[in-house]
């Protein structure tokens, strides 16, 4: 905990206190407050009831009836059950303290309702140092502290998914808590020892977990594997009957029937054993077979290896598929050979020809998945909240494959709760339904909001004290007041009538000394209103633009904008034969406008000359 915190800790703690003080003097009472210890002990049966409801499956009735525990309103019950005790406000704000704590871990931390209800036992063990002592809170490295940061990390991975087994680590997380309530021995030890003792249960757990993972990963890469070698073997065949026109009984046959033969091969006995290259073998002499229109070589080659490769073709084919005959594909493949033997095609209608275009069977390269800046960014081990369907899920990253292009995740259950491709999961992520749980601590940020609230609840407090003592005092006043002497009476009521008169009067002359403002405010919004419309027609005016202007006997003028210059922004006027009648500058001109001393005629180069020479006769010709 930072210095500024614990600071302001101690001094909200210092001003309950103080606020105690001013509630005794307001309310007077007979009853006694009670003590720290009293209080933890209070805490004890509490967290000792709340056990052994959970134990027999009940919920006690303050959680139930709240979905916040308020630890403070169960321990005001407490009170009222012992005689002539009650909780002091001092202690009622540092209990509140909690409770705010508890409110933003709720709205912040986006946790299950049953990770969440476990979760909340942690305000025996934060009120209980409270009680004690305020400052074993401010190291980081408290075991109450300590233990809660480690409770709320493992609440953050629970969700309806995971249960029930994941429950049962909810269920220690809880009990471990209130046994180290229920301990007489300072929250410091008690804690400390319970953490050992979850995380020993936790570790069980994760090791029961990370053979599960490990099993989810295994059976992955295999499955890919096995993927990779049907693939191979495709692309095998492909290669071999590319750029040749082969019967499609052939290749129906190599595809269908022998690739199975290859990839068991395979798998059983690899790329480089002699079986797989007999296979290999075998598959393009058939191939030659049926494309070859060499007769001579044909014959030659069916009385040396010809049948053999045939004969390991037929038995390769029932070794895979028993009940298959592949009686009729030999008998077609004896007809064409026969007829090329003959030096004749062999029958079109017993044959039809697959032509593979050269080149399209390449053999497959070996591609290597970079993996977007996300994923790299992304380890092994983190928690993510995924919606999908409809639900939100959590599940922790397991794998990220770069030679498939997957990530693997699984929940707290040992289920392997989804997967993704790249591209589907950064969509997700820059989409938002797929977001990291953070897991770095949080709780001394969630203590100084929690601060800023109570600091909040005691200041409306304290304003209630001030207020009711204010009134109290009134009361007192008044009541002297209605003992003075009968002589008095008159005296006060004038003086009161003075005073009511007095105020209205002041009240008059304010609404007069407003109405007085306002109106000044209005005219001087008008005014400058005006000055800027006048101000706007004056920067419309271009070289030629005539004016009448009127002196202080009335006598009217016109004028022509002669020059404008640019650095000062001055007007010079002239007459119609060159001569400066006049320079102002464009505000003095607007200010002249809405006086009335001038009048803008046309406003230069924009309008027609004939119409100017009208209005300069007009306004220049006697009348």
């Amino acid at each position: 905990m930072s210095d500024d915190v614990f600071n302001k800790l101690e001094r909200l703690l210092a001003q309950a206190a103080e606020l105690e003080g001013l509630s005794e003097k307001v309310f007077p009472s007979d009853a006694k407050n009670l003590a720290s210890a009293e209080i933890r002990d209070m805490l004890i049966g509490i967290a000792e009831r709340h056990q052994a409801s959970r134990s027999s499956g009940k919920t006690p009735d303050f959680v139930r009836l709240n979905p916040l525990l308020t630890l403070n309103q169960a321990l005001e019950d407490s009170a009222n059950q012992t005689e002539e005790r009650a909780l002091s406000l001092h202690h009622i704000c540092q209990l509140k303290l909690t409770e705010f704590l508890f409110n933003l871990v709720e709205q912040t931390q986006h946790l299950h309702a049953a990770a969440y209800l476990a979760l909340q036992t942690q305000q025996f063990g934060i009120a209980r140092s409270l009680l004690r002592e305020p400052a074993d809170l401010a190291a980081p490295t408290h075991p109450v502290r300590d233990f809660f940061e480690y409770s709320l990390r493992v609440a953050k991975g629970f969700d309806e998914g995971s249960a029930p087994k994941a429950m049962d680590i909810l269920e220690a997380m809880e009990a471990t808590t209130l046994q180290s309530v229920a301990n007489q021995r300072p929250p410091r030890e008690a804690f400390a020892e319970a953490r050992q003792d979850f995380a020993a249960v936790l570790q069980e757990h994760e090791k029961r977990l990370g053979r599960l993972e490990s099993a989810f990963i295994e059976q992955e890469q295999n499955k890919r594997a096995s993927n990779d070698v049907r693939a191979n073997v495709q692309q095998v065949i492909s290669r071999a009957v590319s750029g040749k026109k082969v019967p499609a009984f052939v290749v129906d046959f190599l595809h269908q029937v022998w690739s199975k033969y290859l990839y068991v091969t395979f798998l059983r006995q690899g790329v480089d054993s002699d079986a797989w290259r007999q296979g290999i073998r075998d598959m393009y002499q058939l191939i030659w077979s049926v494309v070859t229109r060499d007769e001579a070589e044909l014959k030659r080659r069916m009385r040396d290896q010809l049948p053999q490769s045939l004969n390991r073709l037929r038995q390769g084919s029932d070794s895979i598929f028993h009940n298959i005959p592949t009686d009729k594909f030999f008998n077609a493949l004896g007809h064409i050979h026969l007829a090329v033997i003959r030096g004749k095609e062999p029958d079109p209608r017993l044959i039809k020809m697959v032509a593979f275009p050269k080149g399209d069977a390449e053999s497959a390269k070996d591609y290597v998945i970079k993996p977007p800046q996300e994923i790299i960014d992304t380890q092994p081990g983190t928690w993510f909240r995924i919606k999908r369907q409809g639900l939100a899920i959590r599940a922790k990253l397991i794998e990220i494959n770069t030679d498939h292009g997957y990530l693997l995740f699984s929940n707290y259950a040992g289920v392997l709760s989804t997967r993704y491709d790249f591209d589907t999961f950064t969509d997700g992520l820059r989409k938002k339904t797929i977001t990291p749980i953070d897991m770095q601590p949080v709780f001394e940020p969630l203590l100084t909001q929690a601060l800023a609230m109570l600091e909040s609840y005691m200041q409306a407090i304290g304003k209630e004290l001030e207020r009711k003592e204010k009134e109290i005092r009134h009361e007192k006043e008044t009541a002297r007041r209605q003992k003075r002497a009968a002589e008095e009476r008159k005296i006060a009521k004038e003086q009161e009538l003075k005073r009511i008169l007095e105020a209205e009067t002041r009240r008059r002359e304010d609404e007069a000394q407003r109405a007085a403002e306002k109106k000044a405010e209005e005219e001087r919004q008008a005014r400058q209103a005006a000055l800027d419309q006048a101000l706007g027609e004056v920067n419309k005016l271009q070289p030629g633009g005539m004016l009448e202007l009127l002196d202080d006997d009335s006598n009217t003028q016109v004028v022509s904008l002669g020059l404008k210059l640019k650095r000062t922004g001055k007007l010079v006027f002239t007459d119609r034969n060159g001569r400066k009648l006049s320079e102002q500058l464009p505000e003095q001109l607007a200010e002249n406008i809405i006086s009335g001393y001038a009048t803008i005629l046309d406003y230069g180069a924009a309008e027609d000359k004939r119409l100017d020479d009208l209005r300069w006769i007009r306004h220049t010709q006697p009348d």
